[in-house]
């Protein structure tokens, strides 16, 4: 089975929303079952044209431009059955095909 998510939560979620938020993309990953998710944490895709590729030769460095991040989430939230903020997110989801096309890698066959 192949990942479709990489998930980030924690301090990497705990971001001022104002510049870029720089993920390193560094294998091996860790398996997560979706039973092990805590449900009542906010979770938001990222849509893929938040993400900005960082120049660094030593690492895959991808980078999410949280204003933009932020001004999609507001979009959101206005037509949500309930009202939120962007601080309210504790969980992001970024998905791995997004990645993988960033990053220009060649996609692994099923």
């Amino acid at each position: 089975m192949l990942p479709v998510w990489l998930i980030l939560e924690g301090k990497l979620v705990e971001h001022d929303w104002q510049g870029t938020l720089t993920v390193p993309i560094d294998a091996p990953f860790q398996k997560a079952d979706i039973d092990e998710w805590d449900y009542e944490l906010p979770a938001l895709a990222v849509p893929d044209y938040v993400y900005i590729l960082q120049a660094n030769d030593s690492a895959r460095l991808v980078g999410i431009h949280m204003p933009a991040l932020r001004t999609y989430v507001e979009s959101i939230a206005i037509t949500a059955g309930h009202p939120f903020k962007p601080e309210d997110i504790g969980r992001l989801m970024l998905r791995i095909s997004d990645l993988e096309e960033m990053l220009q890698l060649t996609p692994r066959s099923r």
